[in-house]
């Protein structure tokens, strides 16, 4: 059900005006009544869809466990006329990273880490409260329009808590999330892990970079090629401008398509890069060490088995 303007929704915020939509939802600014501060009301329009609602109902939680900066805060959880679940939320002036990379262009490695450590600070946060995102990508997170500019995630709609059991809400097999920016074993129908969400954060590094995704393509061909082949240092200028120690951090460890050899939390890819960052040019690399790893390091799959992902169904998009 559309709101309307100058309704009052949960007893306490009024609706302004409408934001955005999409096919499942609509995003709405709004104000509280009394406070005046400024909020974002988030409707689920699809309320016939039990699986949606769940996810819904999941992501006000899951959100409501998390208070950082670098992660979009939730404020309020109910019904609209018992008819439309809402998430009230910070309102937030700005645009969408994905948005802001279109206009921007390509970066260069150290303004790119700039907001990769952003992102792996508000990670870290999220993996400490037990919550996987599992659908990292530029669209689904804000770059404020006030300075300093901040990066903030934002849209649960498919994460999950580390302590649940195995997905109750949907089919097994099905992929959860954006296929784009999947980690290989996202993409063999396995469980998400911290690991699996820093893969994606690595995949946002490169696009920052490179102004695309590797394998040339954002197509299914090309993701699947990521599941038979690594992901190698592009040639030509843009690497060459690179530290060494950067290219390891990324391609060799955040990049890898076998979990084991991902930085083992956010934490310790972030002290990574800062070190690199604040490294003298032409200092050796400093490899993270092997022993933090925590994921037992599994068989190698045959070639033949990773041709055969699971099916190709991703999750609702979101507002």
């Amino acid at each position: 059900m559309p709101l309307d303007i100058d309704q009052l929704v949960l007893g306490r915020y009024i609706i302004k005006g409408l934001l955005g939509q999409g096919a499942m939802g609509e995003v709405y600014s709004a104000s509280h009544h009394t406070l005046g501060m400024p909020v974002a009301i988030k409707t689920l329009t699809n309320v016939d869809s039990t699986q949606l609602l769940q996810r819904f109902e999941r992501e006000a939680r899951l959100m409501a466990r998390v208070r950082h900066p670098n992660v979009v805060q939730i404020l309020d959880y109910g019904m609209v006329e018992q008819t439309t679940p809402c998430i009230a939320m910070e309102y937030v002036e700005g645009e969408t990273l994905g948005d802001w990379m279109s206009a921007r262009g390509r970066l260069g490695w150290r303004e790119a880490s700039d907001i990769a450590l952003q992102i792996a600070a508000g990670l870290e946060v999220l993996h400490e409260q037990g919550v996987i995102h599992r659908d990292l990508k530029p669209d689904n997170m804000i770059y404020t329009s006030m300075r300093p500019r901040t990066v903030k995630l934002l849209d649960f709609g498919v994460a999950r808590g580390l302590q649940e059991e195995e997905e109750k809400i949907t089919k097994t097999g099905m992929l959860i999330g954006t296929p784009a920016y999947m980690a290989p074993e996202q993409l063999l129908g396995e469980r998400a892990t911290i690991a699996s969400d820093l893969y994606s954060l690595g995949l946002m590094l490169y696009e920052l970079i490179y102004m695309a995704l590797p394998f040339g393509a954002n197509t299914m061909r090309a993701v699947m090629k990521r599941l038979r082949e690594p992901i190698a240092v592009p040639a030509g200028d843009i690497s060459e401008q690179l530290p060494s120690s950067f290219k390891d951090l990324l391609f060799e460890r955040l990049l890898s398509s076998d979990p084991v050899r991902r930085p083992t939390s956010a934490r310790q890819f972030a002290d990574a890069l800062e070190r690199i960052m604040s490294a003298p040019a032409g200092a050796p690399a400093e490899a993270l060490p092997e022993s933090a790893f925590i994921f037992k390091r599994r068989k190698p799959k045959h070639s033949s088995s990773l041709a055969q992902p699971a099916s190709q169904s991703t999750s609702p998009a979101a507002v």
